[in-house]
């Protein structure tokens, strides 16, 4: 047993005594003295190493330690007790700090970062020799000789208060606790420049020599930045002039006298660069005017003159006044004006009379120079405007005046008459859809005076107003004019004569852009817009239609003429028109389908019985679905004859007068076949125009239905077409025809293309029926039942044989087509739908391919590369898929798509309701056990009519999930079944909301993903407007805005819809904020943003998680990256649907759902997973989920 006091051994005094720089005497004594022998342990330690002695004796020398290092020196001592047991004392330490030998090395990492009046230093100092560093010195030195010398502990240091573009020279040393400097390192640096500041004493004036003299100091701040210096001078806002200088003074020369210049002095750093101006202005000192120029006559007559001088100085800041002199042989005068180079007209002078006129220029230096001399001779006098003009005849295009000839002067003095005709405008309102009308708007003529006075003036528009003026010329030209206002005529029909005028009219154009407005088999709506030329204004419309096609019955011409009414609305009677209308409609009616019409359109002008030129239409009437026979008329008339002889077929006799031709000619049959299921006899109708496809080929006329092949292989027979495509029974004038259904046994099952009429099977219970087609519309028969004769059951055979079971009684997809057959009949029958059924076949077929197991952790891990690309390739065999895609590929769709070969399924996209008729968006719901959420809720309900069915859809469809296709037909099948029965039972749940047996069904509840394209610009409100309706929680984005392609340039991957840091974004009417964005700053792995959603009053917080380190058509560099993320996301993403992105939305984002549902399995502890039928799943919601092997 341990003695008390060999606890209390202790070391006590330690001491240390410095040797040199790196070395130590270590000493110690332990109390209480013992007479065993005792060791030591001497453990000398720092953050980087660890070194031990042993020692008998109580003291011991350290060397070759570590310069500039902190050392923790530890003792503790070890002896033998009285049993021979060994005994530890307690650890005694202390700490020793280690100098240097050498001087202190140079900083590391010098930066310097500049602005234009402070610099900022940093460094690093070398970690050996951080503990001897007591402070640092940092001098720095300008070109001028000035500097600072600063001593500072930390590793940085701003200097303020420096010039801008002045250059430095400094050092930064380390300095240890003596104060002794280390190595330094250098470094200098040029400030940026500042904006220099305006000059100083700045002043401009003006010499007298047309200059002015400027000067001025050079800015207070930031000279060393001036280059050059920009002075420019104006003496208008738009007239300036630029001189650069590298002078503080410049004479600037060639001014205008009596101009104030303003004048704006600005340094320049460089071309680009420029500091703060300075202003100021001068003026010019006046100087004598120079004499007018340039004097010239505008205007002459017999009694007045106008002349006109050049001003060459362009300023008139010292003008005063102009005079002008005029004299003849017996008179002067003088007329005097304020404003140089203004026209002077001098009035009251004398015919033909010689004038002598000079100008000068006054200010207050005095008169200019005189001008040169203007001679000129006065006109003589022009004659009197003509009397009396007035009409003598009017028609459409011409009109002859007359007149008498002036009286103040001889007629034979009159040389000639000068007509000028003047186009005013129209005498009706021009149709605003007709190209403008050019009509010359003045025409002159010049007429020789023969004394006849009457001339006539044609080439004119008929309805039309001008203004006509009469003048006559002298020698001394043309005298003032006479006028006279007319209107031309619109009618081509000679009128006798009226007060001895005779008029003469021209008729109107044809109305324009006549055409079939709607058009129905009994009625068709006409347009047409007013005539361009209407030649006058338009009373009514003549309108004749008539039919050119061989009529069965009676036709009645429609022949009337209608008035000119409102715009779009239907003509009526006859009425005048107060109103210029420019559209009109008509509304044929009573009308016969299937008929060639011709109608005609003229426009009638007012006061005139005939019409003018006529535009000619022609259309067919559409035909309509021909009339429903009556069922008398149908089980009398159209009869089947069953023959024992013949098992697979029967006779149908077909009259050709069960279907009425008054909706139009009946232009072939087909006769559609399906086995009797006791659903209520509804017979079909449609009409061409109602189709979607309407304009699309020919080959979707008449409407597609199953082929034999398509519905013999399955026990319960839905509908098929039995004839060709477009057949007629009747040849020539025949009244009745035969056809014996299922009389081709050629027929081929793999044909599933072509209408073929195989044989029916023998003791079925059918219903056929004929189906007429005119061009436009079909029509069905009521239903004709029949059955075939006996002779095996074919049926309970193949039930009950080993084609319906597999190897040990398992059921293969043939037998899941036989059980759905009938359970869609029962469905159908207790809800009352119509549900439009048709099994989709692959083309290619993979012949004993198995679908991999579920495997454990082990087996996974042991996989080959070899193993997982024939799993992979297996896969692409499998997960061939004929989904429709067709709202996708719509023509306002497609700019919707990043990529034209990744698209949704019809029958899983997400539909966003407040898009009204524009709701796609590339986006798919990705559902995990969705039939059976559906079939629990549907098991609620509690609802008698489906009792019976439920449990037979909930007993088979556990055995379909789980059920392992042998091949990629049976794979294709059981995909199409899985699809067909969700429609059918979400139709069914939705019945059962209306009806009140359920409160809610919604589709949201199950799902668990949308996997979408990342946004196109034109489709990021689409993207939040999806989140705000299918109430999304989480966005997980797997790319980046842009990513280099395989030759390394930029490609815009994902169009930013998201916000970054305080920033927002508005996309129509919705608002997305960025409240919070966390960025994983050590390996940039991953970006947190939290978004606020606003529109309108709703309002909702977004989780959005970024990936950075996944290329596209690669993997990520690190897997472990990816699971670190997806752990982020579990944690940090609430409950909710998750929004999963990457470019196009498949390749990453397939790889990333896929491993979110295994890692959710092994989670739950599952131990066997199956990747391969994850993914396959994947594949049937969306295209090319999981796009490369590597992924």
């Amino acid at each position: 047993m341990k003695k008390f006091e060999d606890f209390q051994r202790r070391i006590i005094k330690l001491t240390l005594e410095p040797i040199s720089p790196t070395a130590f005497y270590v000493e110690w004594r332990l109390l209480p003295d013992i007479d065993s022998s005792v060791n030591y342990s001497l453990t000398y330690s720092t953050q980087l190493n660890n070194e031990i002695k042993l020692t008998s004796s109580n003291n011991c020398t350290l060397t070759g330690l570590i310069e500039c290092a902190a050392y923790t020196i530890t003792v503790r001592c070890f002896y033998y007790g009285a049993a021979g047991n060994v005994f530890g004392g307690p650890f005694t330490s202390t700490v020793a700090l280690t100098s240097h030998i050498s001087q202190l090395k140079a900083v590391r990492n010098l930066t310097v970062v500049t602005s234009s009046h402070l610099i900022l230093i940093s460094w690093e100092n070398p970690m050996e020799q951080k503990l001897c560093t007591a402070s640092f010195h940092v001098s720095l030195t300008s070109m001028r000789g000035t500097g600072q010398e600063i001593q500072t502990e930390f590793d940085y240091h701003m200097i303020t208060a420096l010039e801008p573009c002045a250059t430095y020279f400094g050092y930064v040393s380390a300095v240890d606790v003596a104060g002794v400097k280390g190595n330094p390192a250098a470094f200098n640096v040029t400030t940026d420049p500042g904006i220099p500041g305006p000059v100083v004493k700045l002043t401009a004036s003006s010499n007298g020599s047309r200059t002015i003299f400027v000067r001025w100091d050079k800015p207070i701040n930031s000279s060393f930045c001036i280059r050059q210096y920009e002075v420019i001078y104006c003496y208008d806002i738009f007239v300036c002039s630029t001189i650069l200088t590298e002078n503080n003074s410049l004479t600037i020369s060639h001014l205008m006298p009596c101009v104030t210049y303003q004048i704006m002095v600005t340094p320049k750093m460089s071309d680009i660069e420029n500091g703060l101006s300075a202003k100021t202005e001068a003026t010019v000192i006046a100087e004598v005017l120079e004499k007018p120029m340039n004097g010239r006559i505008l205007f002459l007559t017999s009694y007045n003159v106008t002349l006109q001088w050049d001003h060459h100085i362009e300023s008139d800041c010292t003008l005063i006044h102009q005079i002008v002199n005029c004299t003849n042989l017996n008179s002067s005068f003088e007329v005097m004006t304020y404003t140089p180079a203004q026209a002077v007209t001098i009035d009251n002078l004398k015919p033909f009379t010689k004038y002598i006129c000079y100008s000068a220029f006054y200010n207050k230096q005095g008169y200019s120079e005189k001008s040169d001399e203007i001679i000129f001779w006065t006109k003589l006098q022009v004659p009197d405007p003509p009397m009396n003009l007035s009409i003598i005849k009017l028609s459409a295009n011409s009109v002859v005046l007359a007149w008498a000839a002036p009286t103040t002067i001889s007629p034979a003095a009159i040389d000639n008459y000068r007509w000028t005709v003047t186009f005013k405008n129209f005498l009706y309102e021009l149709p605003k859809h007709c190209p403008l009308r050019t009509v010359e708007p003045v025409v002159t003529y010049f007429v020789k005076n023969d004394q006849t006075y009457q001339n006539q003036i044609g080439n004119l528009t008929p309805a039309s107003c001008y203004f006509i003026e009469l003048s006559a010329a002298s020698e001394s030209g043309f005298g003032n004019s006479t006028n006279i206002t007319i209107h031309t005529l619109s009618s081509i029909a000679h009128k006798p004569l009226f007060n001895h005028v005779q008029y003469v009219f021209a008729a109107s154009s044809p109305v324009k852009n006549l055409q079939v407005e709607s058009i129905e088999s009994n009625l068709v709506v006409l347009s047409w817009k007013y005539p361009c030329i209407p030649n006058g204004k338009i009373a009514f419309f003549h309108k004749v239609c008539s039919p050119i096609s061989t009529a069965k019955y009676e036709i009645e011409f429609q022949n009337c003429s209608v008035l000119v009414g409102s715009s779009k609305r239907k003509l009526r009677n006859k009425f005048d028109q107060y109103d210029n209308e420019t559209e009109f409609e008509y509304t044929l009616t009573q009308l016969l389908p299937d008929y060639t019409y011709v109608c005609t359109v003229a426009a009638i002008t007012d006061t005139v019985e005939n019409p003018g030129q006529d535009k000619r239409i022609r259309f067919i009437t559409p035909s309509t679905s021909p009339e429903l026979p009556s069922k008398y008329d149908t089980y009398r008339h159209l009869r089947v004859t069953v023959s024992d002889s013949h098992l697979t077929q029967v006779r149908l006799s077909i009259p050709s007068n069960l279907f009425s031709s008054a909706s139009g000619n009946i232009q072939y049959y087909s006769i559609i076949v399906y086995q009797d299921g006791g659903f209520p006899d509804k017979p079909e109708h449609g009409i061409r125009t109602n189709n979607p496809r309407q304009q699309m080929d020919d080959d979707v006329w008449p409407p597609p239905m199953r082929t034999w092949a398509e519905a013999a292989p399955y026990p319960f027979i839905l509908a098929y077409q039995t004839t060709p495509d477009r057949w007629m029974p009747f040849k020539g004038h025949q009244n009745d025809g035969v056809f014996d259904i299922g009389a081709d046994d050629t027929c081929s099952i793999n044909d599933k293309k072509s209408y073929c009429n195989g044989p029916l099977r023998p003791v079925t219970n059918y219903r056929l029926k004929l189906r007429a087609f005119t061009a436009d519309g079909f029509q069905d028969s009521w239903t004709v039942p029949f059955t075939t004769r006996e002779k095996k059951s074919i049926l309970r055979h193949l039930l009950q044989s080993d084609k319906g079971l597999g190897k040990g009684g398992k059921p293969t997809a043939v037998y899941y087509l036989v059980l759905y057959s009938v359970l869609f009949a029962v469905l159908i029958t207790a809800t009352g739908m119509a549900v439009q059924y048709r099994v989709i076949q692959t083309t290619a077929t993979l012949q004993e391919s198995g679908v991999p197991n579920d495997m454990n952790f082990k087996h996974l891990s042991t996989k080959t590369p070899q193993e997982i690309e024939a799993e992979y390739d297996l896969l692409n065999m499998y997960s061939k898929s004929n989904f429709t895609t067709d709202v996708a590929m719509m023509p306002q769709n497609k700019f919707k798509n990043r990529y034209i070969n990744t698209l949704p399924y019809d029958y899983n996209r997400v539909i966003i309701r407040s898009g009204d008729i524009d709701d796609y968006i590339n986006a798919s719901f990705i559902e995990f056990k969705f039939l059976q959420n559906m079939l629990k809720l549907l098991k609620s309900t509690n609802n008698f009519e489906v009792e019976n069915s439920l449990k037979v859809l909930n007993f088979n469809l556990k055995r379909l999930l789980t059920y392992h296709p042998k091949d990629s037909k049976e794979m294709e099948d059981r995909s199409t079944l899985i699809l067909v029965i969700i429609r059918l039972i979400d139709s069914f749940l939705r019945k059962l909301v209306e009806k009140g047996n359920i409160k809610k069904w919604d589709l949201n509840g199950i799902r668990q993903y949308i996997a979408c394209q990342g946004p196109l610009k034109n489709t990021c409100i689409d993207m939040w407007q999806m989140v705000l309706e299918q109430n999304v929680a989480s966005i997980v984005m797997l790319c980046q805005i842009s990513e280099k392609d395989k030759v390394e340039y930029n490609i815009i991957k994902c169009n930013k819809y998201f916000p970054n840091n305080n920033e927002k974004l508005v996309f129509g009417d919705i608002q997305v904020k960025n409240d919070i964005m966390i960025v994983d700053k050590e390996r940039y792995l991953f970006t947190i943003r939290i978004l606020t959603v606003l529109k309108g009053h709703l309002k909702k917080t977004i989780r959005h998680f970024q990936f950075h380190d996944w290329p596209d058509f690669g993997t990520p560099k690190d897997p472990s990256k990816l699971l670190q993320f997806w752990r982020v996301v579990q944690a940090k993403s609430p409950t909710g649907l998750v929004v999963v992105h990457c470019s196009a939305g498949v390749g990453r984002t397939g790889t990333y759902i896929a491993c979110d549902m295994l890692l959710r399995l092994i989670h739950q502890d599952r131990t066997k997973l199956n990747v391969f039928k994850t993914v396959l799943r994947l594949r049937e919601q969306r295209t090319n989920m999981v796009q490369t092997q590597e992924s």
